[in-house]
């Protein structure tokens, strides 16, 4: 089972990162696009990401490494339990690995924003799956998976001209995904 948001990644040697550190972790503020009204559970998922800016500016490169490599063993945990069905482990290994994972390290943020928002999309929570999935998107704009993923949440949620936009941004990336080319042909029918 994964560790607890709170658990693990964390420790630092100066008395200031390590209250930068706890700020970070603290659910009880509001902060960027995943903070969803009146769900305390999906508050509990929230991502600090200027605390986090902050924090990686007091750390060298082999403290970024560090962290990077740890939320690159989270992320594979989260992984191993999403394809397990386990998906409250997969969000908390998922959620740990963006609080410890350097924001210059965008690639490895976009996937894990993806794993998450995919996480979110199986437990039936979509306003905020697409956010993931969105934010994903804006560290990756050509990473398939997201934009796709984001295509069937939208549709699913019957915003359908943001479908169709998802689907067409598909298609201009990779023209022989067939699903995409269907959605299209289908989404201007329904429009």
């Amino acid at each position: 089972m994964a560790s607890s948001p709170k658990s693990e990644g964390m420790a630092v040697t100066e008395d200031s990162t390590e209250v930068s550190q706890e700020k970070l972790q603290s659910t009880d503020h509001p902060t960027d696009s995943e903070n969803v009204e009146g769900d305390e559970e999906e508050d509990l998922y929230i991502i600090d990401e200027e605390e986090l800016e902050k924090l990686e500016k007091t750390m060298n490169d082999e403290e970024r490494k560090s962290r990077k490599e740890r939320a690159l063993k989270l992320k594979a945990e989260g992984n191993v339990s999403f394809k397990t069905g386990q998906y409250a482990d997969a969000m908390e290994s998922y959620t740990e690995a963006l609080r410890i994972c350097p924001l210059s390290s965008s690639a490895e943020r976009s996937i894990l924003y993806s794993n998450r928002g995919a996480t979110w999309a199986r437990l039936e929570k979509k306003k905020v799956a697409i956010k993931d999935c969105t934010k994903a998107i804006e560290l990756n704009p050509s990473y398939l998976k997201p934009i796709l993923k984001r295509a069937q949440l939208y549709k699913e949620t019957n915003n359908l001209d943001d479908a169709l936009k998802d689907y067409q941004r598909v298609l201009e990336l990779d023209p022989s995904i067939g699903e995409a080319r269907h959605a299209c042909m289908v989404s201007l029918s329904e429009i």
